[in-house]
């Protein structure tokens, strides 16, 4: 990070070498027009996919340990820090380092899938979730200074997968029961996240009409979610009728945890449950574009703007679960099914057939 930052400090106020907006720079400099640009975003596609690879032995602790040692060397790394907070973060450091030397670096005991399904998901609460907005920001910002003609919509490009709980394929310690538990697992971290982010966004919009206007569709979907779902009357009540962002994030914080117990393979939702992270990101385009309307545009492209970008990233399960099989199993399921409908013997055709 030292590195990259000292590239960047260098090349200012052109583009760091090998960034993303080096890349738009290049392009227009090629002469690439707005709309080839605009094609392209809408039609790229980016999908890491994490695997649980047998030479990945360090353990979460291990790296939430190296996680806390870099923090503490970014804060170093402040030239306005006082003598007395430099010593103290070096207080830190040196805990840090004691405990990470006396830390068994690798696991005791050989894994259960559902550590390694744990394992993935780590990655996802302690860096994905947080930088995946990031980049997403350094994207439209390259392209504002570069493509202007692109406009701010900004396409979903970058997704992520994972065979961690649904590769089956020369492990039988995946079963059923396993991936079911994995899919699970995904859905509960994505809506603690999303909770979360509810709750950060509660406590920092505290905007109140008395000062700024609102958008009428926002006011209009208040009315008649508190209609609609006479449950979020007591809860609204406690809040001042002026502050009518906090009240509507009230509602989806509600609706989140309305759809936290829910397993959509049990049965239908609860009451005010959302169906799916799509209704989940036009409640919040709906805050968007009040704020934009009522002179919030900062607020709006702020953490607003990063929680809409992770519902339509992450939904409500983090990342696509591959479900892979050896290809003799799926040969033997397709000429059993073959067989009970009185079809041509499946292992026996050729390629051509």
């Amino acid at each position: 990070m030292r590195v990259l930052r000292a590239r960047e400090q260098a090349a200012h106020p052109q583009p760091r070498p090998e960034s993303i907006a080096e890349a738009f720079h290049r392009l227009r400099s090629a002469g690439i027009p707005p709309s080839s640009v605009r094609a392209l975003l809408e039609t790229l596609s980016i999908e890491p996919v994490f695997t649980a690879h047998p030479t990945e032995a360090k353990r979460r602790t291990v790296r939430g340990i190296l996680g806390r040692i870099r923090a503490i060397l970014s804060d170093l790394d402040a030239p306005d820090r006082l003598p007395r907070e430099r010593a103290e973060l070096l207080r830190r450091l040196r805990a840090e380092l004691t405990a990470f030397w006396q830390t068994d670096l690798t696991r005791v005991r050989r894994p259960s899938v559902m550590d390694e399904v744990e394992n993935g998901l780590s990655f996802f609460v302690r860096t994905l979730w947080s930088l995946t907005p990031r980049l997403y920001r350094d994207v439209q910002e390259a392209l504002r200074a570069t493509y202007p003609e692109v406009g701010d919509r900004m396409p979903i490009f970058l997704r992520f997968g994972s065979w961690i709980g649904g590769d089956r394929d020369g492990n039988p310690r995946v079963t059923a029961e396993v991936t079911a538990q994995t899919l699970q697992r995904h859905r509960q971290v994505a809506l603690s996240l999303h909770l979360k982010q509810a709750r950060d966004l509660f406590v920092a919009l505290g905007i109140s009409t008395r000062q700024a206007p609102i958008a009428p569709a926002l006011a209009q979907a208040l009315a008649e979610a508190e209609a609609r779902w006479p449950a979020l009357q007591e809860r609204l009540s406690r809040l001042s009728p002026y502050e009518v962002y906090r009240r509507w994030i009230g509602v989806i914080a509600w609706r989140l945890e309305q759809t936290m117990p829910w397993d959509p393979l049990a049965g239908p939702p609860p009451e005010g449950a959302y169906r799916s992270a799509r209704e989940l990101a036009e409640d919040l385009e709906r805050m968007q574009e009040s704020l934009r309307e009522g002179r919030g545009e900062r607020i709006a492209e702020g953490l607003l703007w990063d929680w809409w970008i992770q519902a339509r990233v992450f939904g409500f399960h983090l990342a696509r679960l591959d479900v892979r099989q050896e290809a003799r199993r799926h040969a033997e399921a397709i000429a059993e099914l073959l067989r009970a409908a009185g079809l041509a013997n499946y292992m026996e055709l050729s390629e051509e057939e």
